[in-house]
């Protein structure tokens, strides 16, 4: 069985993946009707921390008797699909949902693909969830009656594809046979215009009612069927049997029910350990009721088809016209998503939320990012920004000015050193000299002019003898 691996903190990891398991009681969606199938119990008894009675097992609709192809092949190849009855094709057809509860629309598909492996229509369009491998379902429009002591109500669909219907049942497990509206329905065959499904997905499991009859057992307090189910005070159930209650482990205190080095991992009663794990304590309650997935105070997923609000303080119905994960819908436009997702720029969808993006289009293609990033060119991350070409520029242009300023330097000292012997033109003559390698002077007077040019001290006398010298030559 595949592991949740897309899902927030708190599912991933931790339930089935849901493109398998979708309504299984462990899987990581959140639905109004969930099944405790065999698989779950069998998982549950390997951990060695339960003994799963198998008769109380149920069956789940999704992928029943689909087959191997139904988990392994992509869900839709080219816009078409084997499952019509799970997968939608068409966002205006009406079809039950995957557990037969309600009747539902098929998804519309607004966000761009993350990836080309998602895009099952050749449109480059996906449904805005990545829960199921953006395989479009049906979304939930009317729900039928919920059951509460039997089951009342299921959708059934209509023979010709055209539509569904809530439509009253009557199931009788000891007989594995059901009725529609009083008539019997026989698996393959059409009542009212409408499909008959399998017993099994009509009537999944028959439905306990809880005696309120008193326990034979020593510190039970409530017992289903003959068995214990919940224990008073300290006691816990037993491993031994799983019907009876025995007292806590040593070392970790009441209601704790696997004791690992003197730290509680498990405790009994709806309670959990504590942080410390030397006791067990209440749930917190900051996350409301109906939510399933707490962290760090904030509600990530809820059950009974609700979401999470906007501040994830506690789980709310969806909005009725601003598509899935809109917790605030005002004139058809959307003022507020769910957690893990962001009202896109036009406010006509909830888009997945992306590291540091501002802003992004109904496609979930982040358009803005906060300072220092900017968007990838495929719109899929915030990216850190490179230095600006200006900076670059005016970088350039001032390595070019030293560089210049110390060339200039340069020549200008070498010609200094070169005319300081014959710089200055002879009154008499009117002859001047240009430099010290064109002038004829002998080399002890190159150094001469050389030295005294350095040393910046050449006196009048020196410079008269210089020059006097100079015009004898000339």
């Amino acid at each position: 069985m595949e592991i949740d691996d897309d899902g927030p903190a708190g599912t991933a990891g931790e339930h089935w993946k849901s493109r398998t398991a979708k309504d299984d009681l462990m899987s990581g969606y959140t639905y109004s009707l969930l099944f405790l199938t065999p698989m779950t119990l069998a998982f549950m008894e390997d951990t060695t921390h339960f003994f799963p009675d198998y008769s109380m097992s149920q069956r789940m609709a999704f992928g029943y008797k689909k087959g191997c192809g139904f988990v392994r092949d992509k869900c839709i190849n080219n816009g078409e699909t084997n499952y019509p009855d799970t997968f939608s094709t068409d966002s205006l057809r009406t079809q039950c949902t995957t557990e037969y509860s309600a009747i539902g629309m098929g998804e519309v598909r607004l966000s761009r693909c993350p990836d080309s492996v998602y895009d099952y229509f050749g449109s480059n369009r996906c449904t805005s969830s990545n829960r199921m491998d953006y395989c479009p379902l049906y979304d939930e429009q009317t729900k039928c009656a919920t059951p509460v002591t039997d089951w009342t109500q299921r959708c059934f669909n209509m023979v010709d594809g055209t539509g569904a219907s809530c439509m009253s049942i009557s199931c009788d497990f000891d007989r594995q046979v059901y009725t529609v509206e009083g008539v019997t329905c026989t698996p393959g065959g059409v009542v009212n215009s409408h499909e008959c499904p399998d017993f099994a997905i009509v009537c999944p499991y028959k439905i306990q009612t809880i005696s309120n009859t008193p326990c034979p057992f020593d510190g039970c307090s409530l017992c289903v069927n003959g068995k214990c189910v919940r224990c008073q005070g300290s006691y816990i159930l037993s491993f031994e049997d799983g019907k009876t209650c025995t007292t806590s482990p040593a070392g970790c205190g009441a209601n704790c029910v696997t004791c690992v080095n003197g730290k509680c991992t498990a405790c009994n009663n709806d309670l959990i350990p504590s942080a410390d794990g030397s006791s067990c304590v209440a749930k917190p309650a900051s996350c409301g009721s109906n939510c399933v997935t707490c962290v760090n105070g904030k509600c990530t997923a809820c059950n009974n088809d609700l979401i999470p609000s906007a501040d994830g303080s506690s789980c709310v119905a969806k909005p009725a016209s601003c598509g899935s994960n809109c917790v605030t819908c005002v004139n058809e436009k959307c003022e507020a998503c769910g957690a893990e997702y962001m009202v896109s720029a036009q406010r006509d969808a909830c888009v997945l939320k992306i590291d540091r993006c501002t802003s992004a289009d109904n496609d979930g293609k982040c358009t803005s990012c906060s300072e220092s990033y900017h968007p990838s060119d495929d719109g899929t991350k915030c990216v850190k920004k490179g230095t600006p070409w200006w900076v670059w520029l005016i970088v350039g242009i001032v390595v070019a000015a030293v560089l210049a300023s110390i060339i200039v330097t340069i020549l200008c000292c070498t010609s200094c050193c070169a005319a300081a012997p014959g710089d200055k033109s002879d009154s008499d003559t009117g002859t001047s000299t240009d430099d010290c390698d064109d002038s004829s002077s002998s080399s002890s007077s190159s150094d001469e002019c050389q030295s005294e040019s350095f040393s910046g001290s050449t006196t009048d006398d020196s410079f008269e003898k210089t020059e006097s010298d100079s015009t004898t030559e000339s």
